[in-house]
């Protein structure tokens, strides 16, 4: 069972006051961040009806954004962190952001491009990514697949496991 979550807003340039959890919950070996964007209601797509929501192929139009930590498995095995974008642009994101000038980072591997699923990548530690990097790529990332101009501030949920 998980405590409720910490709600932590930043600005989308400085991601500070989120980082100090990376930490945390890497330490911990579980839990998760997720990110959502700050936008005007006005600029805010309709919403869809539950019928709408039940069959479309695509997820929610105002993406949301999640870091899990490395997680311990048996054996000592040990999974990678991983990313994820919950979006409503459609199949294929990895291609709809290398569009809009936005790359998979080097030594991250996509784990799936699912057009209701959405985008899901792993970041082993290899690959060097600060918390840092992961903030930033994922502002980018889910930027660049939301169909409405974004505010700049975010709001992080940190869902400690307790």
């Amino acid at each position: 069972m998980t405590s409720e979550p910490v709600h932590v807003e930043f600005d989308e340039t400085d991601p500070t006051p989120v980082l100090p959890y990376f930490a945390e919950l890497t330490a911990a070996g579980a839990g998760w961040i997720n990110l959502e964007p700050g936008y005007d209601s006005e600029d805010a797509p309709p919403p869809r009806s539950l019928l709408g929501q039940a069959f479309s192929a695509r997820g929610p139009d105002i993406p949301l954004c999640t870091w899990v930590p490395p997680q311990a498995r048996r054996r000592g095995w040990t999974e990678p962190a991983t990313v994820g974008v919950h979006h409503g642009a459609g199949a294929k994101a990895v291609e709809k952001l290398r569009a809009r000038g936005v790359d998979v980072p080097a030594g991250w591997r996509v784990m799936q491009d699912h057009s209701r699923r959405g985008l899901v990548l792993a970041v082993p530690d290899d690959a060097g990514a600060t918390p840092a990097a992961i903030v930033e790529w994922l502002i980018e990332a889910g930027t660049a697949l939301c169909p409405i101009q974004l505010s700049g501030w975010w709001r992080a949920a940190i869902h400690a496991a307790g």
